[in-house]
């Protein structure tokens, strides 16, 4: 993973193809990852701290209901399909809303440089889970939708 400094691209190269930190400065919503690190092991779950795995999220439901979900997700794929010998397929996306950020109203300093409206705030979140086992009997797969509001709608 390369980060900012390293990527050789400067600030404005940068922020003209992704979203950047301050994209999501003062505003109320967190970033909250789309693929978690919690399910990552070794130093790959480093790579998910990027903002290419990023999503504006509500603060509530980014840590209290999506977090709960994941956590949950990780202890049932341990248990019922990696200690069995499966093998787990996950895709996470994300359903845009029609809100962006920043806000150029929310911006007190009036920063010149700034660019507003850059990044699509979620409406949903889903995730997709396939258990792949040899044994018919432990294979499974469901899928999850999350509705990115303080409020818990699943």
């Amino acid at each position: 993973m390369r980060t900012k400094a390293k990527s050789g691209l400067t600030p404005k190269e940068l922020q003209s193809t992704q979203a950047i930190n301050e994209d999501y400065e003062n505003t109320n919503y967190d970033w909250g990852q789309l693929n978690p690190n919690s399910l990552q092991c070794d130093s790959s779950h480093v790579a998910t701290f990027t903002l290419t795995n990023a999503v504006p999220m509500d603060p509530c439901f980014n840590r209290i209901h999506w977090g709960k979900l994941q956590k949950s997700l990780r202890d049932l794929l341990k248990e019922s399909c990696l200690n069995e010998g499966g093998t787990a397929y996950l895709v996470t996306g994300a359903v845009a809303g029609s809100e962006k950020i920043p806000k150029e109203k929310g911006d007190k300093e009036g920063d010149c440089e700034q660019i507003y409206n850059r990044v699509a705030v979620l409406s949903h979140i889903w995730t997709a889970v396939c258990c792949d086992s040899c044994n018919n009997d432990r294979r499974f797969s469901f899928a999850l939708l999350g509705e990115n509001k303080e409020e818990l709608q699943l």
